[in-house]
């Protein structure tokens, strides 16, 4: 699913799910699929339809998931016009195992797990139990999802000031006086502009930043300062694996420099000859730029992912990508008429949030090479990170060329997986889905219109080809063609 998406945090989302101190897992991923973390949240959303929520002003919560509390609720659209349009954000509270009467209750903490755009609520689901045990029992944790509504001007209000508001009238909803928050990666910026917005009024109580990124890098579009110990990291994975005996790493080799070595040789190998994957929801081919990416995702959580890293090496010298494959991708997403879907979690917010928050990039071809180029040299990673600002760069180019195109269709972000499941749902929405399929539509098809536009390094190669669309998501095949015809991202 992510060859090519431009916001590589979201990677490190999968990389969280697949976390074994957040799986509960008892031992390491030696003999557990990569992505049971993945497979724990999904059976977790499966307990609960947020169908039946209603959005209200107020915080009116109801029980959901196990040991759970869910609300929907109302917020401006756009904080300078306050009774004008409203927004929906959904919540989710675990709440304190003392009751709010005591005194040793301490009121709400917000939680925000990175992105941008990255689910609160899902974040809470997975590791609620975990936060609780940091935090102590006295505090209701509390997980939002940052606004990402598909809908007739509602893109350009999905940015961090907007968010950061959102969160200020969660905080009065409550019934408390200041913010009690913490924020990891992209959430240390959301919580670092709360601070600069409301600076004079005392509104925070307590204020968390952890893996704090560079504001000021971030909101120029920057993202030049992300890779500053990527390279040192790596290192690590390969003095670790050479120090723990061949017992504990499984792709251990007598010294550091023959394990990097071996790395190596693994990388021209599916070079050369990409390595077919079928899991058990799931097919694709884990090629060079997947295996860099599911390396560079283990940089992310060392201490958890090292070892799924090494082990998914060893399988995939052994001619097995399965481990590697699953640790950063998902199913192909199907396109559904079921009311259970209404609420999936869209990852697409990601690049709408960090080009409505940051400087316009240019589009032009020779500005993103000269890009390209200083962060290819800036670290073995920066050929990956640089998606962040040319994915922007892309948008900036459709939002000047095409706006009509994106505020019919919503579109947030340029993964092909993404746009599928952003069309799907918003149909759903609209109610414009039939009941029943009137055919599939083949995502290779879609696939080869990307290719023509040379946008193929940017395109989701691991669509299900037996995806089925209803007749309104079969416009997708009309739009794809669209997309395809339009001069963006276009990197030789």
């Amino acid at each position: 699913m992510f060859s090519g998406r431009g916001i590589v945090e979201v990677l490190a989302t999968l990389a969280l799910l697949a976390s074994p101190s957040l799986s509960k897992l008892d031992q390491p991923l030696s003999s557990k699929h990569a992505g049971s973390g993945k497979s724990q949240l999904n059976a977790r959303r499966s307990e609960f339809s947020w169908e039946g929520v209603l959005p209200q002003k107020n915080l009116v919560w109801q029980d959901c998931y196990s040991g759970l509390q869910c609300a929907r609720f109302i917020v401006p659209l756009d904080y300078s016009e306050p009774q004008g349009r409203e927004a929906v954000i959904a919540l989710v509270r675990k709440p304190a195992l003392v009751a709010a009467e005591s005194d040793s209750y301490r009121g709400s903490v917000l939680f925000n797990p990175g992105g941008p755009g990255g689910s609160g609520v899902d974040f809470i689901i997975l590791a609620g139990e975990m936060l609780a045990t940091v935090v102590g029992p006295q505090f209701d944790l509390i997980g939002f999802d940052p606004r990402a509504e598909q809908d007739d001007g509602y893109l350009r209000h999905m940015n961090t000031d907007q968010t950061a508001q959102d969160m200020l009238r969660i905080v009065e909803a409550y019934r408390q006086q200041k913010l009690q928050y913490w924020g990891f990666s992209y959430g240390s910026i959301l919580g670092a502009t709360f601070a600069a917005m409301f600076p004079a009024q005392d509104k925070i109580e307590r204020l968390v930043i952890d893996g704090v990124v560079d504001s000021e890098d971030y909101y120029a579009t920057l993202w030049t300062q992300n890779l500053v110990d990527a390279d040192k990291t790596m290192e690590h994975f390969f003095t670790g694996c050479a120090d723990a005996s061949q017992q504990g790493c499984a792709f251990w080799a007598p010294s550091a420099d023959e394990i990097r070595q071996n790395l190596s040789k693994l990388y021209e190998s599916v070079r050369a000859r990409p390595v077919p994957v079928r899991t058990d929801t799931s097919y694709g081919v884990l090629d060079y730029n997947l295996l860099r990416v599911a390396v560079f995702v283990s940089l992310y959580f060392p201490y958890d992912l090292f070892p799924t890293l090494a082990q998914g090496l060893a399988e995939l010298s052994a001619g097995d990508g399965r481990r590697l494959f699953e640790l950063v991708t998902l199913p192909p997403y199907q396109c559904s008429c079921d009311a259970a879907h209404l609420f999936d979690t869209v990852l697409d917010a990601s690049i709408g949030i960090a080009c409505n928050d940051g400087d316009d990039v240019p589009g032009d071809l020779q500005s993103s090479q000269e890009y390209f180029n200083m962060m290819a040299n800036s670290s073995q990673w920066g050929d990956i990170w640089s998606h962040n600002r040319l994915d922007s760069g892309g948008l900036n180019s459709l939002r000047t060329t095409s706006k009509d195109l994106l505020t019919r269709t919503r579109v947030t972000r340029f993964s092909w997986s993404g746009t599928l499941q952003t069309l799907s749902l918003h149909y759903q929405r609209q109610g414009k889905c039939p009941a029943s399929s009137t055919g599939p539509l083949s995502s290779h098809k879609i696939r080869q219109g990307i290719a023509r536009s040379a946008l193929l390094p940017f395109a989701h190669k691991n669509i299900s080809e037996t995806t089925s669309l209803t007749a309104p998501c079969r416009n997708l095949g009309r739009f794809a063609s669209l997309m395809a015809s339009l001069s963006i991202l276009r990197l030789k």
